[in-house]
This record gives structure tokens, C-alpha cells and sequence, in this order.
């Protein structure tokens, strides 16, 4: 994958894409009805701390929703 310095990274679908991918469509439920959730986390220098932590956020916060975190 190159250098992603800079970039936005998103872990789409077991693949990680660097940019501002196209994933939300126009009949996506999560567009019409806010069925998403979100917690940012941040790389320095190569090290993105409490990422583990992110992640157990968002997958508690999918599951509260009633959502299947996958």
C-alpha cells in the first residue's frame, strides 16, 4: 500500500482504502435513517494509540443500536 502519510485511511471490507472512498449510496439505511456510528482514532508517527480501545467503542456502540458490527 505505499505511503498514506496525510491520508485518510478507512478498513472497508478486510481492506484498507487510503483517500475518501464512495461507500454511502443514496439507499443506504444509514443515510436515510442515521443507522451509523463513528469513533475517529489517529496515527502518530506510525502509532495509533488506544486503538483497541477505539474499536471496542464502536463495535459496543453498533451493538446498543441493535446494529451487527462486522
Amino acid at each position: 500500500m505505499g505511503s498514506t502519510a496525510g491520508q485518510a485511511l478507512s478498513y472497508i471490507q478486510g481492506e484498507w482504502i487510503a483517500g475518501n472512498p464512495a461507500i454511502v449510496g443514496p439507499m443506504t439505511h444509514a443515510l436515510w435513517l442515521s443507522s451509523v456510528v463513528f469513533d475517529g482514532a489517529r496515527a502518530f508517527q506510525g502509532v495509533a494509540p488506544d486503538l483497541d480501545r477505539h474499536c471496542a467503542r464502536v463495535v459496543r456502540s453498533a451493538q446498543v443500536m441493535g446494529l451487527a458490527p462486522c
